[in-house]
């Protein structure tokens, strides 16, 4: 666990344009409480957003450096939870054409039970799994990090983070990481982030390479500090499951 002072050495204030290496130190908890967040020093980052992500490797898309140990794992899980759900409603209809001496009401009832089990069984795995990260690999000629996910369908999301240090640790249960709600920055006169502007921090797309949603940052300026308030676009993802132990040398 690092204090906030190692946190401060590894956050410099930085100019625009000014080359960093990011170091992320694992299980470091927020400065200043779940919703607002200060951090020293942002740098305006060198990310520009594609118009499609392209699934098939070229000569200047890098590698992934990050592959999440229980993707198997996790995608066995939805995919038993996808079959039990089918079967449960293939099977439904046949609890009101056997011949049973039930009443139309019990009848009823035992299938809004089964499909009800059924239904909320593959929520809730869809929900602990969702911010399960399967990759991890930087954009090329950007500090951004883009993170592979997959939906309860199996269907994959790459979502941008055009900055990493507005990762931030999470209380959500099955994630790590999220992208808070807002944060504070000092103001520096420098950066193109003033009050009155705003960014993309979390962009959000599918397999095709089409926005699902993102996440806007508003800065505003209070007692000489920048403040930024995120405005939720759309399907977008902002908590991540990753195993930091394998980050080590990477971020």
């Amino acid at each position: 666990m690092q204090n906030s002072s190692v946190l401060r050495t590894t956050l410099p204030s930085l100019r625009v344009g000014q080359k960093y290496t990011f170091v992320q130190a694992p299980g470091v908890p927020r400065l200043y409480g779940s919703r607002s967040t200060r951090i020293r020093g942002f740098h305006t980052p060198t990310y520009r957003p594609q118009q499609k992500h392209s699934a098939e490797p070229t000569a200047s898309k890098s590698v992934d450096f990050y592959h999440g140990p229980l993707s198997t794992t996790f995608r066995n899980l939805k995919l038993f939870s996808l079959s039990s759900l089918s079967l449960a409603s293939a099977l439904t209809p046949f609890i009101f054409i056997i011949d049973a001496p039930l009443s139309l009401s019990a009848r009823i009832a035992l299938a809004a039970t089964a499909l009800g089990t059924s239904i909320s069984s593959t929520a809730l795995i869809a929900w602990c799994g969702r911010p399960y990260v399967v990759s991890m690999r930087r954009v090329p000629g950007s500090d951004a990090i883009e993170l592979t996910t997959t939906d309860v369908f199996l269907r994959k999301r790459y979502t941008t983070i055009p900055d990493p240090r507005f990762f931030q640790s999470t209380s959500r249960p099955f994630a790590t990481w999220e992208v808070p709600e807002s944060f504070t920055a000092d103001s520096d006169p420098n950066s193109r982030r003033v009050a009155g502007s705003t960014e993309p921090v979390v962009i959000t797309r599918d397999g095709s390479g089409n926005v699902v949603g993102q996440c806007i940052v508003q800065w505003s300026e209070s007692s000489g500090q920048l403040f930024g308030a995120i405005r939720e676009e759309g399907r977008v993802i902002r908590h991540f499951n990753v195993h930091e132990e394998l980050l080590e040398g990477h971020m």
